[in-house]
C-alpha cells in the first residue's frame, strides 16, 4: 500500500523489506558447474550419434543403390499395367 504526501506528492512504500533474505539455494558457480556438466555429456551424445552415422552411411548408400534400379523397374510395371 502507498501513502501519498500531498504537500510534496513523494509517496511512502510502506511494505519495503531490507531484512536479509534466504541465501540461494544454489550458488552461482555450482550452476554454472552443472550447466557446463550437461552441455559436456549433450557434445558427448552428440559425438556418439555421429560416429554411428559415420559407420551407418555406407550400408545406407548401397541399400539405395542397390534398390534403386529395382523401383525404377517395378514403377514401369505398374505404369504399363495401368
Amino acid at each position: 500500500m502507498k501513502n501519498v504526501d500531498e504537500d510534496t506528492g513523494s509517496e511512502v512504500q510502506t511494505r519495503l523489506n531490507f531484512a536479509d533474505s534466504l541465501p540461494e539455494l544454489f550458488a552461482g558457480q555450482e550452476m554454472g558447474e552443472d550447466a557446463l556438466r550437461v552441455l559436456r555429456e549433450g557434445f558427448k551424445l552428440s559425438a556418439c550419434v555421429l560416429a554411428e552415422i559415420t559407420i551407418e552411411r555406407p550400408h545406407v548408400r548401397a541399400a539405395v543403390k542397390w534398390t534403386a534400379p529395382r523401383a525404377k523397374r517395378a514403377q514401369s510395371h505398374i505404369q504399363s499395367k495401368g
